[in-house]
């Protein structure tokens, strides 16, 4: 105890609060097993390396502590670790080596362990993420790729590494260049090309449930089946019920920041997959004339746009006027005209004619005499023409006219929650060649 107006109390988490000399400054010792550092000198000594003693990050796991020392933080990454199985499956293969895969994962423990940056949170966090895209993603396979352009980018440099053996061959990567690994995965987008082709096989597979959904655990009792538009244009049929279950089984993400990362890339894939089909159906709706196609898309639903989908002529890469007959409009009316879906760009203003404003329950009430006779709609005023079920009349595209991609379709939208059902909305919010919103 001594001279207590010479002490400092300083908390420690093991022996709550003790007491130590003024001089004694906290970066000198470790705030957890008070292992202290070698005197310092002018050079960085091997025996002040092997504590490694360095100032403290890690407030959430150590809020009272100063400094910390190689040896506490890799015992307390260890307990964290070994909390859960998926997580000691993520960061490490066995309990007295790191020893992940993923270059990422390796990188955050080493900074961690060996200057004390970062947290072991952030550690978790990446580590779940990358476990994650590793298990049910094509992220190595994208990453392989990226190293072999890498690669064949050094040897066109002639980079070596200054410490290779003299039969190395020009242009390895060192497994331990960070920087390098870093460099070639941003290049090459490799964790956005994975997320993409995670949630385009998903669409394809016909789950078209958001992961925001999934995440916030809003996952339909009964997930509907889905149905190919064009079978006979399958390769081969694998006789299963889409979605099959190993989409189905798929877990959620790990973290909201993953979970984030794939919302948003669902959105892009879905409008890029059904942008197409649906610019066909409004396209279809438009060949009846525009004061019919009006009175048509006033009462069209959400299952309405589905049905549509689930017709073979919606996945056409051109789809043909039907015969002249069957709707009311001049044969040479250019359909720019009639806002046009042939030529339209990607938006998302709310859309007057496939808007969430039309898809109700309850029809819009019919014209007017007067209104009938203005648009033209009828040669008299009391006369009613027949509508036309815009899912029929035409007959199966040819197979060289048929769209790259083309999905299982759900046969309800019912119970998808809400993100699914929002996504699903915003692909039909598409402007015309002309500007006109559709």
């Amino acid at each position: 105890m001594g001279l207590a107006a010479a002490k400092r109390a300083v908390a420690v988490p093991l022996l709550t609060t003790i007491l130590t000399c003024r001089e004694h400054r906290k970066s000198t010792y470790c705030g957890l097993c008070l292992r202290e550092s070698p005197p310092r000198s002018d050079l960085f000594t091997p025996e002040v390396a092997a504590v490694g003693c360095v100032e403290n990050e890690d407030f959430e796991t150590w809020p009272t502590v100063a400094t910390t020392c190689r040896g506490c933080r890799s015992e307390w990454l260890q307990r964290r670790m070994n909390i859960a199985a998926s997580d000691r499956e993520a960061i490490s293969a066995g309990f007295s080596h790191w020893s992940s895969l993923d270059w990422e994962v390796r990188q955050s423990i080493d900074t961690f362990l060996e200057a004390g940056e970062g947290t072991i949170s952030d550690i978790l966090q990446i580590a779940r993420e990358k476990h994650w895209l590793n298990r049910y993603t094509r992220v190595r396979m994208h990453m392989e790729h990226a190293l072999a352009q890498q690669r064949l980018d050094m040897r066109s440099n002639g980079y070596v590494y200054e410490n290779a053996d003299d039969d190395a061959t020009t242009g390895d990567i060192d497994p331990d260049d960070y920087e390098t690994l870093a460099m070639a995965e941003e290049l090459h987008s490799v964790r956005d090309m994975a997320q993409s082709d995670w949630a385009r096989m998903r669409i394809l597979d016909g789950f078209w449930l958001s992961p925001a959904d999934d995440w916030y655990g809003c996952r339909p009792r009964h997930i509907p089946s889905a149905e190919h538009p064009v079978p006979w244009a399958l390769p081969f049929s694998d006789g299963q019920v889409h979605p099959v279950p190993s989409t189905l089984r798929v877990p959620v993400a790990p973290t909201y920041n993953l979970a984030d990362q794939l919302y948003h890339v669902f959105e892009r894939q879905l409008r890029k997959i059904l942008l197409p089909a649906m610019q066909n159906i409004i396209k279809r709706v438009m060949f009846q004339g525009r004061a019919e196609a009006m009175k048509t898309v006033a009462t069209m639903e959400v299952d309405d746009v589905l049905r549509g989908l689930q017709q073979a002529w919606a996945w056409s890469k051109d789809l043909r006027r039907p015969p002249v007959h069957e709707n009311d409009q001049d044969p040479g009316t250019p359909l720019d005209d009639t806002c046009s879906s042939s030529k339209s760009d990607a938006s998302h203003t709310t859309s007057p004619v496939l808007s969430t404003a039309t898809l109700q329950t309850t029809p819009s009430p019919p014209p007017s005499d007067d209104k009938r006779e203005k648009d033209g709609d009828a040669d008299s005023p009391g006369e009613e023409v027949p509508r036309m079920n815009i899912f029929t009349g035409l007959g199966p595209p040819e197979p060289s006219n048929l769209l790259r991609d083309i999905p299982h379709v759900p046969t309800t939208l019912q119970e998808m929650p809400t993100y699914s059902l929002k996504a699903f909305i915003d692909v039909r919010n598409i402007r015309g060649s002309n500007g006109k919103v559709c």
